[in-house]
């Protein structure tokens, strides 16, 4: 009997090492979970905030894209209104230097 109780004690003293060599073990993979958990969320914090930025300079551009293509074609348009005032200066200017008297409307 004494046997069969030293038997049972050592393999209960086994037992427990195992148990606590599984609690070790598990407590190192929950620590290796959680920190890479803690990672992922880090990546992907700076991802969305990249994300975000790219997305606001994207639309900071086309914004900046669209008034410069509105001032392009305002400046044609008044580049268009110069063109013919510059026309109508030359020919009165071509019309007195010839001697040729003025239109109506205009003054001599």
């Amino acid at each position: 009997e004494a046997s069969a109780t030293a038997q049972a004690a050592a393999a209960a003293s086994g037992i427990r090492g195992a148990a606590e060599e599984v609690a070790e073990a598990q407590q190192a993979a929950r620590t290796w979970a959680e920190a890479s958990h803690q990672r992922y969320i880090d990546a992907s914090t700076e991802v969305l905030t990249l994300r975000t930025l790219l997305h606001q300079e994207h639309r900071e551009r086309q914004d900046a894209a669209r008034a410069r293509v509105e001032e392009v074609r305002e400046l044609s348009r008044r580049l268009g209104e110069l063109r013919g005032a510059t026309k109508a200066l030359r020919d009165s200017v071509r019309q007195r230097v010839e001697g040729a008297p003025p239109a109506d409307g205009e003054e001599p």
